[in-house]
């Protein structure tokens, strides 16, 4: 509930803020993140760019991602019994975008790289004992993506991102203001 609450005031922040600047979009999406878990967590994200003035294909984004379901797996032992291990993360960062945009209007691959401060949380239990372990740091983040242009304000885009041991796949959609 803590990360819901954090996560809804700092999106109506960072929305609020592009609502009033141009060249600036903002994205919501759905996901799935691999934090070596054999059941992946789902994640939702909300990222808000701005292209950079006098370079058409360069783009500024700032993202938020956050867990909505953990990721789990369970094993067996003879002498404490089926330990359950869930884990879940969050990111904020911060990130530098190229849009290929000279192949097409409609459809634009594009790769980001930035600085992102990754949070994983990881909880092991079995039927008596309950441990926890958080761990936070300054990590580099890159992906890629493509976007398709539904008209000059709708799109939906699909991306891979990867920091550190967490590797994120989503889909959602795409604001241009």
């Amino acid at each position: 509930m803590k990360k819901l609450l954090i996560a809804s005031v700092a999106t109506a922040g960072l929305l609020g803020s592009v609502a009033a600047h141009a060249d600036m979009y903002g994205q919501v999406k759905l996901g799935s993140a691999d934090l070596t878990l054999s059941d992946n967590a789902v994640v939702g994200s909300v990222v808000v760019g701005k292209s950079v003035s006098g370079y058409e294909n360069f783009a500024l984004e700032a993202e938020l991602m956050v867990t909505l379901k953990d990721a789990e797996e369970t094993w067996s032992n003879p002498w404490a019994g089926d330990v359950k291990v869930e884990g879940s993360a969050t990111t904020l960062g911060g990130y530098g975008v190229y849009n290929f945009t000279q192949l097409s209007d409609t459809l634009v691959p594009f790769v980001r790289l930035g600085l992102v401060y990754l949070d994983i949380e990881a909880k092991a239990s079995n039927s008596t004992v309950s441990v926890s372990e958080d761990d936070s740091s300054i990590k580099v983040g890159f992906g890629a993506g493509i976007r398709y242009n539904l008209n000059d304000q709708f799109g939906i885009v699909g991306d891979y991102t990867s920091v550190d041991d967490a590797d994120i796949l989503n889909i959602g959609l795409q604001y241009n203001f």
